[in-house]
């Protein structure tokens, strides 16, 4: 296990954790890494350590996507803004900005260890929030045309987040 993940797997800080421990992603081997990072952790009935790959929600709509990738040598890494799992009275929520704002080291560590080619931001709410965190300046994109940021030489590319695009039945995206 990377120090990274050691570091995520023993968090506290927040408190959320009680509801569900940090979901984890297998380390790629290779150096072309593509991450996806999505908002919060999804509810995961037996959560077993290392199963976060298997939980990312648009795995299956993206699966075209990934495969197309792997074949020209790239691996995938999946994670989380918020890593654990924000319940409020039982129901899931979006996470709180200190929640965010508590995770967001993890991420970087994540990005700084990993040194992804790219890094794909699953939707509005993840777009957002790691922009503003960056203090970069952003602008709402229009129709399905993403731009990418690049900061500390790693491009960061907003796009639809897949469960929209299953939605909208967007077979065509």
């Amino acid at each position: 296990m990377a120090n990274f993940q050691e570091t995520i797997k023993n968090c506290r800080e927040c408190g959320i954790r009680k509801y569900q421990h940090p979901l984890m992603d297998n380390i790629p081997t290779g150096s072309n890494i593509i991450m996806l990072v999505d908002f919060a952790a999804p509810f995961i009935p037996s959560n077993p350590i290392n199963e976060r790959a298997a939980a990312f929600p648009g795995r299956k709509i993206l699966a075209p996507f990934v495969q197309s990738w792997q074949r020209n040598g790239y691996e995938f890494y999946y994670s989380y803004m918020c890593k654990c799992l924000p319940l409020l009275d039982g129901v899931q929520r979006k996470p709180f900005k200190f929640e965010l704002q508590t995770c967001f080291p993890h991420l970087q560590a994540e990005i700084r260890a990993l040194k992804p080619k790219a890094v794909f931001l699953m939707g509005n709410h993840t777009y957002l929030t790691l922009l503003s965190f960056l203090r970069i300046p952003f602008r709402k994109w229009q129709g399905f045309y993403f731009e990418p940021y690049v900061h500390n030489k790693t491009p960061y590319i907003p796009i639809t987040h897949p469960s929209l695009i299953a939605k909208n039945n967007m077979r065509n995206y």
